[in-house]
Formats: structure tokens, C-alpha cells, sequence
């Protein structure tokens, strides 16, 4: 079965960013890989912003951030 597409990614997201400003937290940081081109437009479609690349063995690792509230 498919799951891609079907609006999981940005529920389980939400539920992420709700728990993470309950317990403080302000941004979140997550990565994924140049390869998982699914999970960067998910992070794109839901306000993350990249904000580093780097070299790790064969893979091109992306960094994106969050910013959840401000202090």
C-alpha cells in the first residue's frame, strides 16, 4: 500500500511540533539525505528551512529548521 501523498508526513509533523513546544522547545532541526527527495518537499511544504549540507561517506546530508515560537 502507498502512504506517499495521503497527508500522513504532515500530521505526524504537527503532532512533533505540538509536543516539542508543550515540553519548551522553541525550533526543531531535522535532517534527511539528497536522495529522499519525498521527505525534502514534505519539510519544505510544512516551513522548514534549510539551512546546511555536508559530505557524510556517500550520502549528501540536509539540515532544515523550524522556528516554533519566539522567546
Amino acid at each position: 500500500m502507498e502512504f506517499q501523498g495521503r497527508g500522513y508526513g504532515s500530521q505526524i509533523l504537527a503532532a512533533l511540533e505540538k509536543s516539542a513546544e508543550y515540553k519548551g522547545y522553541t525550533r526543531l532541526i531535522l535532517d534527511t539525505t539528497s536522495r529522499q527527495i519525498p521527505a525534502q518537499k514534505l519539510f519544505l511544504k510544512n516551513n522548514y528551512i534549510e539551512f546546511s549540507r555536508r559530505k557524510y561517506d556517500e550520502m549528501e546530508l540536509i539540515y532544515y529548521c523550524k522556528i516554533l515560537k519566539d522567546n
